[in-house]
């Protein structure tokens, strides 16, 4: 199976690099990489494209730039298509990182079972005091372990443990449509595919780095935008037809 990788990014030239980077020290290497600038006004993409020098053999390193500004949903929208050939793909956070066997494991549950679309991991949050290692990857400061549960589609319908980072197969992405421009864009598309004849899975361990900020989106989401959102997330469920099923 090939991988995909997008990391999208508004004015992260600080950060990015550790989230590529991850990438590049892979157990299983990725087949792709796309860098999508979201109207950047940093040095972002000169500093993606300045650690793209380092990539492994065997990886194809891609970068565009959209002018919508803040866009995420769009961003990684923009991406998918640029790779739209791979087998599984995944949107990397740029001021994340990942785990080196993050690729590796994530196959690993694909190919045991092919009605599973998305694959989602452990989680560290953790804040930085701005210090990197010999790697260039940041030391953690403070960290805090979340372990998520394994699925169940009722307990998913009232809320989400799955990351925005999971690994998705790539069939069932386009399959939805991928992701679209509302306020829980990744629970959407979570939502979207696992009423549409797949399932996900829980693959054990941490994985994944989530870099907490003190200017977190999810604190500054007006009551409105969330509402809404949830109301478009709400209606996928009750847009699933009965011959459909509900269940993968």
């Amino acid at each position: 199976m090939q991988v995909g990788v997008i990391i999208a990014a508004h004015n992260r030239e600080k950060e990015v690099q550790s989230a590529i980077r991850s990438v590049f020290c892979q157990t299983r290497l990725p087949e792709r990489i796309v860098y999508v600038d979201d109207a950047s006004t940093d040095n972002s993409i000169n500093a993606v494209l300045e650690t793209y020098t380092e990539h492994p053999e065997g990886i194809r390193c891609i970068s565009t730039r959209i002018n919508k500004c803040k866009n995420p949903a769009l961003a990684k929208q923009v991406g998918a298509e640029l790779i739209a050939n791979m087998d599984i793909l995944f949107c990397l956070d740029s001021d994340d990182f990942i785990d080196s066997k993050y690729v590796e494991t994530a196959l690993k549950v694909f190919a045991e079972n092919p009605k599973v679309a998305i694959a989602y991991p452990d989680m560290i949050y953790f804040i930085t005091n701005g210090l990197t290692d010999e790697k260039g990857m940041p030391r953690l400061w403070k960290q805090q372990t979340f372990c998520v549960r394994e699925f169940d589609l009722d307990a998913f319908r009232q809320h989400n443990w799955v990351c925005g980072c999971s690994p998705i197969r790539a069939r069932a992405f386009w399959q939805v449509g991928g992701w679209e421009d509302t306020q829980f864009y990744d629970r959407h598309l979570w939502t979207k595919i696992v009423t549409s004849g797949w399932t996900a899975q829980h693959m054990p361990g941490i994985f994944y780095y989530y870099r907490q900020h003190e200017n977190q989106l999810s604190r500054t989401r007006s009551a409105e935008l969330r509402t809404q959102g949830l109301r478009d997330i709400e209606a996928v469920w009750n847009n699933i037809k009965e011959n459909r099923g509900t269940r993968p």
